[in-house]
């Protein structure tokens, strides 16, 4: 499946298909609530850029911690090490 263009509705049918999922209620539904589903990538889209989030994965640490992008595993083990520095340290307040 990799490779495919999932902005062509052609191609979310075929993978629909090819999942198993039934067809034709696949189609009917998209072609009732495409609006709604573009709307709402949008909307998602639009939050995540307003957070900071630029990149895939993203993964937030308690709200307030970002990794953003493809990074090593040490970045994470950092990252977490950080955050439990700072978390102890209010916890002892």
């Amino acid at each position: 499946m990799e490779n495919r263009d999932v902005s062509n509705t052609d191609v979310l049918t075929q993978v629909a298909h090819e999942t198993d999922i039934e067809t034709e209620l696949f189609e009917e539904v998209l072609a009732t609530r495409e609006q709604d589903f573009k709307a709402q990538v949008f909307a998602e889209y639009n939050e995540a850029l307003s957070s900071g989030i630029n990149g895939v994965p993203a993964v937030v640490i308690d709200n307030r911690f970002l990794i953003s992008g493809a990074v090593e595993v040490e970045q994470y083990r950092n990252a977490l090490a950080h955050y439990r520095e700072i978390r102890d340290k209010e916890n002892e307040d």
